[in-house]
Protein backbone atom coordinates (compact mmCIF):
# COMPACT_ATOMS: atom_id res chain seq x y z
CA UNK A 1 0.00 0.00 0.00
CA UNK A 2 1.07 3.76 -0.33
CA UNK A 3 -0.30 6.51 0.91
CA UNK A 4 -0.10 10.06 0.19
CA UNK A 5 -1.32 13.20 2.76
CA UNK A 6 -3.58 10.20 4.52
CA UNK A 7 -4.72 8.88 1.18
CA UNK A 8 -4.47 5.50 0.05
CA UNK A 9 -3.06 5.92 -3.67
CA UNK A 10 -2.15 2.13 -4.44
CA UNK A 11 -2.98 -0.82 -3.33
CA UNK A 12 -2.05 -4.42 -4.72
CA UNK A 13 -0.99 -7.85 -2.97
CA UNK A 14 1.34 -9.89 -5.04
CA UNK A 15 2.64 -13.37 -4.42
CA UNK A 16 1.17 -15.88 -2.44
CA UNK A 17 -0.38 -16.80 0.89
CA UNK A 18 0.35 -20.23 1.00
CA UNK A 19 2.53 -21.66 -1.91
CA UNK A 20 2.08 -25.03 -1.38
CA UNK A 21 -1.38 -24.64 -2.70
CA UNK A 22 -0.87 -21.96 -4.39
CA UNK A 23 -3.22 -19.70 -2.41
CA UNK A 24 -2.68 -16.24 -4.14
CA UNK A 25 -2.12 -13.20 -1.22
CA UNK A 26 -5.07 -10.74 -1.41
CA UNK A 27 -5.27 -6.98 0.14
CA UNK A 28 -7.13 -9.26 3.27
CA UNK A 29 -4.61 -11.87 3.58
CA UNK A 30 -3.75 -12.40 7.40
CA UNK A 31 -0.60 -13.53 8.35
CA UNK A 32 0.12 -14.88 11.80
CA UNK A 33 2.88 -13.19 13.73
CA UNK A 34 4.28 -15.66 14.96
CA UNK A 35 7.34 -14.61 17.61
CA UNK A 36 6.22 -11.34 17.55
CA UNK A 37 3.56 -12.77 20.29
CA UNK A 38 6.12 -13.67 23.12
CA UNK A 39 6.92 -9.53 23.26
CA UNK A 40 3.19 -9.16 24.35
CA UNK A 41 3.46 -12.60 26.55
CA UNK A 42 5.83 -11.02 28.75
CA UNK A 43 4.89 -7.84 28.86
CA UNK A 44 1.63 -9.18 29.92
CA UNK A 45 3.33 -11.67 32.31
CA UNK A 46 5.12 -8.65 33.86
CA UNK A 47 1.71 -6.85 34.10
CA UNK A 48 0.25 -9.59 36.42
CA UNK A 49 3.76 -10.02 38.20
CA UNK A 50 3.13 -6.44 38.92
CA UNK A 51 -0.55 -6.74 39.97
CA UNK A 52 0.86 -9.72 42.50
CA UNK A 53 -1.66 -11.92 40.46
CA UNK A 54 1.67 -14.57 40.22
CA UNK A 55 5.41 -15.00 41.42
CA UNK A 56 8.00 -15.60 38.98
CA UNK A 57 9.19 -18.36 40.87
CA UNK A 58 6.04 -20.05 41.41
CA UNK A 59 5.09 -23.26 40.29
CA UNK A 60 3.96 -23.16 36.80
CA UNK A 61 1.44 -25.94 37.96
CA UNK A 62 -0.36 -23.65 40.54
CA UNK A 63 -2.02 -21.81 37.79
CA UNK A 64 -1.89 -24.85 35.54
CA UNK A 65 -3.06 -28.19 37.15
CA UNK A 66 -2.77 -29.86 33.57
CA UNK A 67 1.11 -29.05 34.67
CA UNK A 68 0.92 -31.23 38.06
CA UNK A 69 3.35 -33.72 36.59
CA UNK A 70 5.97 -30.78 36.52
CA UNK A 71 6.19 -28.71 39.57
CA UNK A 72 9.30 -28.14 39.10
CA UNK A 73 8.61 -25.71 36.20
CA UNK A 74 8.55 -22.38 37.05
CA UNK A 75 6.74 -19.22 35.23
CA UNK A 76 10.40 -18.09 35.11
CA UNK A 77 11.52 -20.91 33.03
CA UNK A 78 9.04 -21.01 31.36
CA UNK A 79 9.44 -17.23 30.64
CA UNK A 80 13.23 -17.35 29.95
CA UNK A 81 13.10 -20.93 27.72
CA UNK A 82 14.49 -23.06 30.83
CA UNK A 83 12.18 -24.92 31.31
CA UNK A 84 13.48 -28.28 29.26
CA UNK A 85 9.89 -29.04 27.84
CA UNK A 86 10.04 -30.17 24.44
CA UNK A 87 9.40 -27.42 22.02
CA UNK A 88 6.07 -28.54 20.05
CA UNK A 89 6.67 -26.56 16.77
CA UNK A 90 10.04 -28.56 16.28
CA UNK A 91 7.89 -31.96 16.37
CA UNK A 92 7.60 -33.58 12.94
CA UNK A 93 3.88 -34.94 13.69
CA UNK A 94 3.06 -30.69 14.02
CA UNK A 95 5.19 -29.81 10.91
CA UNK A 96 4.04 -32.43 8.62
CA UNK A 97 0.38 -31.53 9.28
CA UNK A 98 -1.47 -30.36 12.18
CA UNK A 99 0.46 -26.83 11.94
CA UNK A 100 -2.34 -25.76 9.33
CA UNK A 101 -4.79 -26.65 11.60
CA UNK A 102 -6.48 -24.77 14.71
CA UNK A 103 -5.58 -26.78 17.53
CA UNK A 104 -7.85 -27.07 20.94
CA UNK A 105 -5.25 -26.40 24.06
CA UNK A 106 -5.94 -29.64 25.17
CA UNK A 107 -5.09 -30.75 21.72
CA UNK A 108 -1.58 -28.75 22.09
CA UNK A 109 -0.67 -30.19 25.50
CA UNK A 110 -1.29 -33.84 24.18
CA UNK A 111 2.13 -32.85 21.69
CA UNK A 112 4.42 -32.58 24.23
CA UNK A 113 3.32 -32.92 27.85
CA UNK A 114 4.44 -36.28 28.05
CA UNK A 115 7.84 -36.27 26.60
CA UNK A 116 10.77 -36.33 29.03
CA UNK A 117 12.30 -33.30 29.38
CA UNK A 118 15.38 -32.12 27.65
CA UNK A 119 17.27 -31.24 30.82
CA UNK A 120 16.49 -30.02 34.33
CA UNK A 121 14.28 -26.96 34.35
CA UNK A 122 16.80 -23.92 35.26
CA UNK A 123 19.87 -25.53 34.25
CA UNK A 124 20.35 -24.53 30.30
CA UNK A 125 18.60 -22.64 27.93
CA UNK A 126 16.69 -23.76 24.74
CA UNK A 127 14.46 -21.72 22.60
CA UNK A 128 10.87 -23.07 23.01
CA UNK A 129 7.78 -22.35 22.08
CA UNK A 130 5.96 -24.99 24.36
CA UNK A 131 7.10 -22.80 27.52
CA UNK A 132 5.04 -19.21 25.59
CA UNK A 133 1.86 -21.36 24.86
CA UNK A 134 1.75 -22.33 28.54
CA UNK A 135 2.06 -18.85 29.51
CA UNK A 136 -0.55 -17.81 27.07
CA UNK A 137 -3.21 -20.51 28.80
CA UNK A 138 -1.75 -19.20 32.78
CA UNK A 139 -2.31 -15.53 31.39
CA UNK A 140 -6.50 -17.22 30.34
CA UNK A 141 -6.36 -18.66 33.56
CA UNK A 142 -5.56 -15.87 35.67
CA UNK A 143 -7.24 -12.81 33.94
CA UNK A 144 -10.51 -15.20 32.92
CA UNK A 145 -9.87 -13.24 28.98
CA UNK A 146 -8.71 -14.98 26.26
CA UNK A 147 -5.07 -14.47 25.23
CA UNK A 148 -6.29 -12.10 22.49
CA UNK A 149 -8.38 -9.98 24.62
CA UNK A 150 -6.34 -9.75 26.86
CA UNK A 151 -3.57 -8.45 24.60
CA UNK A 152 -6.03 -6.32 22.70
CA UNK A 153 -8.15 -4.47 25.90
CA UNK A 154 -5.07 -4.26 28.54
CA UNK A 155 -2.05 -3.63 26.45
CA UNK A 156 -2.83 -2.25 22.74
CA UNK A 157 -6.28 -0.84 23.98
Amino acid sequence: MIARHGEVVFKKAYGYANLEHLIPNTIDTKFRIWSLTKSFTAMAIMMLYEQKLLDFEDSASLYLPELNPLKDISVAHLLTHTSGLANYTSLPEYNQRLNKLRLSHHDVLQLFIDIPLAFTPGTSFAYNNSGYFLLGMLIENITGFTFDNFICDKILG
